[in-house]
């Protein structure tokens, strides 16, 4: 199976090393704890688990999800806010495309959907 087919919290191998799907990119070494960057292309083998604690897992990392974006768009609007003081119109539109196409990247790297509210 693919490793963008695993929920959240799910226990897999992967190149014969075992791990737990902590992130929709990441995966965390069973025995280490390091954290790796998995493609979502990537063959994985699922391992048995149970599926109420990986739906709790899931539902969790969702919450931080939301946490995440509110302080992504805070942060946006509080860099915007003190640049308004600082940078003439043009200056100030160009800052704002600028850290609008760091946000999606940001979003993106960790799997959020795209068009996420602002």
């Amino acid at each position: 199976m693919k490793f963008h087919q695993l929920s959240l919290g799910r226990r897999f191998r992967y190149r014969e090393e075992p791990y737990r799907k902590t992130a929709p990119l990441l995966g965390t070494h069973e025995r280490t704890g390091e954290q790796r960057v998995i493609p979502r292309s990537a063959e994985v083998t699922s391992t048995s688990d149970d599926p109420a604690s990986a739906a709790s897992i899931e539902g969790a990392s969702m919450l931080n999800a939301e946490a995440i974006l509110a302080a992504l768009n805070d942060c946006h609007s509080a860099c915007m806010r003190g640049f308004s003081s600082l940078l003439d119109a043009d200056q100030l539109k160009d800052v704002n495309i600028i850290l609008d196409e760091a946000r999606m990247d940001f979003c993106r790297a960790l799997g959020f959907a795209p068009g996420m509210p602002k």
